[in-house]
Formats: C-alpha cells, sequence, structure tokens
C-alpha cells in the first residue's frame, strides 16, 4: 500500500488490515473517520542510506595497503663510540648560543677547604679577651679528623660576667680515632678544665658533668673548652655515654666511616 504523504510510515491495527490512514485523535484517545482505533502498532520505514557499506550479499572490500617499509637501517642504528662526542659537542654549541657561552660560566669558582689546623685557643683565659673573641679560630683532634668550631662569647647571667660557650664540632671519623680505654693523652677532662654552667647545676643542688662534644673515646679533647659542654653528670653518664658515644664508638671499631656534627 502507497504510504500517504506526510507521514512517517505504515500503522496497523492487529488483528485487522493494514491502513494509510493516520487516526486523528479524539477526546476519548481513540480514532475517527476510519483510521487506527486502538492497539495501533508504528511501524517505522528502513533508512534511507545504508550504515554499513561493507555489508549485504556484494560488500565492498577494503583497500589494499602495501607491505610496511621500516623507516630505520637494523644494520647501522647501533650505538658507535663518536656519537657521545657529537652529543656533548652539540650541547656546548647550544651553550654557545647564548651570549657566547657566558651565560654558563659560573661567577666564581670553587674554593678548596682549607686543611683543618689547630688554632690557639680552648682555655680558660678565652674570657679575658680585648677582641670580643674566645678563640683565635678553630681546634683539630689529634687526629685532624674533627674540628672544634671558635667558642662564643656571651654574658652569663649566673656568674654575672662574660664567659665562653662551645659552639659545636664537626668532623669524618674512622678506625684510627678509636681511643681504647681513653688513654690518649689530653682525652680525658679534669678540674681545671671546666665549661660554663657547671657551677648554675651545683647551685640548683644537682651534680654536673663535663661532657665532651667528640668523644674522648674518638679521640675528643677533654681539655679544650671548645669540645666541652656542661650537661647534668646523670644525662652524661647513662645517656650519653652509654647510648649515643657507644653507637660512635661501635661505628669507628668496626671500621666504619662515621660523618658526625654535633650543635650544643
Amino acid at each position: 500500500m502507497k504510504q500517504p504523504p506526510g507521514k512517517s510510515g505504515l500503522y496497523r491495527i492487529e488483528g485487522g488490515p493494514r491502513t494509510s490512514t493516520a487516526p486523528f485523535p479524539s477526546a476519548a484517545g481513540g480514532g475517527a473517520r476510519g483510521g487506527c482505533v486502538s492497539r495501533c502498532i508504528i511501524v517505522p520505514p528502513k533508512p534511507p542510506i545504508d550504515q554499513n557499506v561493507n555489508n549485504g550479499p556484494n560488500p565492498k572490500p577494503a583497500v589494499d595497503r602495501p607491505a610496511p617499509k621500516p623507516d630505520w637501517d637494523p644494520r647501522n642504528s647501533a650505538w658507535k663510540p663518536g656519537d657521545g662526542w657529537d652529543m656533548i659537542v652539540g650541547a656546548l654549541q647550544m651553550q654557545n648560543l647564548v651570549n657566547n657561552g657566558n651565560g654558563f660560566t659560573p661567577d666564581r669558582l670553587a674554593e678548596a677547604l682549607p686543611t683543618p689546623t689547630n688554632m690557639p685557643g680552648g682555655k680558660n683565659g678565652g674570657r679575658h679577651r680585648d677582641d670580643n673573641k674566645c678563640d683565635s679560630g678553630p681546634g683539630v683532634s689529634s687526629t685532624g679528623h674533627a674540628v672544634y668550631l671558635p667558642r662564643q662569647r656571651y654574658y652569663d647571667s649566673f656568674e654575672g660576667s662574660e664567659q665562653c660557650r662551645a659552639t659545636g664540632v664537626y668532623g669524618l671519623l674512622d678506625s684510627s680515632d678509636y681511643n681504647k680505654g681513653r688513654k690518649k693523652p689530653g682525652t680525658n677532662t679534669n678540674d681545671s678544665t671546666q665549661p660554663p654552667g657547671m657551677r648554675e647545676i651545683v647551685s640548683d643542688g644537682h651534680v654536673p658533668g663535663n661532657g665532651h662534644l667528640i668523644p674522648a673515646a674518638a679521640s675528643g679533647s677533654g681539655i679544650d673548652l671548645r669540645n666541652l659542654v656542661a650537661p647534668y653528670k646523670r644525662t652524661n653518664e647513662w645517656y650519653l655515654n652509654h647510648g649515643v658515644e657507644k653507637d660512635i664508638r661501635g661505628a669507628i671499631k668496626a671500621g666504619n666511616h662515621l660523618a658526625i656534627s654535633v650543635v650544643p
């Protein structure tokens, strides 16, 4: 049956003949004048253009693709010794394009650190200097592997005078620094070389200690005040001597290289 103009498809009444006349809706929802009355099924038309051009009994074959060809030569693609040099020269040429290479030249060359030397200082008389210093420079351990930084001058409110206190040490220790039994001369402390703070601890009813920054067991000086501080004795013996210093002793005894930095 021919489809009427302007209609999207045929209308069929279930159980009855097809009709090409569209229903006219009424207030009761039904149709009128010979159209579809009830239970209408709309049959959509076929699409005007086939969506897949390669289906059907005579599909269009795909275009033949030529065999791919490598764009590199596998026999000459290996790394050659001269390639590394070519890359370096190429990078240098790129640098020279920017301000003739001056933008990549450091303003100042790196300076090597001086060899540690035992500068005068570390004694009780440092607080009597008139140049606002306590020491002329840093001190070093007997092996030269540890450096004691110059002390700092400050006003001690308990003593009522200017004093000198240690500021820190650093070093790179090894097995040659191990001081078995703390028998090396100058590594043990004495009553005549005492850092500031010990008298204040006594006034508070406690027992002071004379503590090393670089331990005596690692050849740290016990008579250079640049390497001495005033902790509580209990802290110095139980926590430091049997804790931190024990780890230091164990490391250098085992032949390890130990980088150390201590700031009180």
